[in-house]
């Protein structure tokens, strides 16, 4: 295995992830023990992950707590709001508007329509049903 410079994980960014973590309660929550273990050791031991293998393991730590503490709104955009955003601009390039495209990058859109859906499914709950 070759080491790329997208494969060196500087410490800093570790002692990052960690203190967002544990100021968020997760790093107990979502991580094993093992897991843990892994990312003090690393912090502590050095400068700059540069190991192939180590580099995959802390990867996907740091993936596992990324998604952890992503928030309700941040998940939404990520699944309903850009899948959404992207039919829209379909369907809208179907009906002849050339500026449908740009709306495809728009995060802004992609929000708005994720709420939008979660605010739906709120109230779709909250009704009941009389017949």
């Amino acid at each position: 295995m070759t080491i790329t410079l997208d494969s060196i994980i500087p410490v800093g960014r570790l002692v990052k992830v960690r203190w967002e973590a544990q100021k968020k309660k997760a790093w107990f929550k979502v991580l094993c023990k093992r897991e843990r273990d892994i990312m003090n050791l690393t912090i502590n031991c050095v400068k700059a992950v540069r190991s192939p293998v180590l580099a995959k393991i802390v990867k996907a730590i740091i993936t596992k707590l990324k998604k952890a503490l992503e928030s309700r709104v941040e998940r939404l955009v990520r699944t309903i709001g850009r899948s959404t955003a992207l039919e829209l601009c379909r369907i809208a390039e179907s009906w002849g508007n050339k500026l449908a495209r740009q709306w495809n990058g728009d995060d802004g859109l992609a929000r708005y329509l994720a709420v939008t859906y979660h605010n739906q499914q709120k109230l779709n709950r909250g009704r009941s049903r009389i017949w």
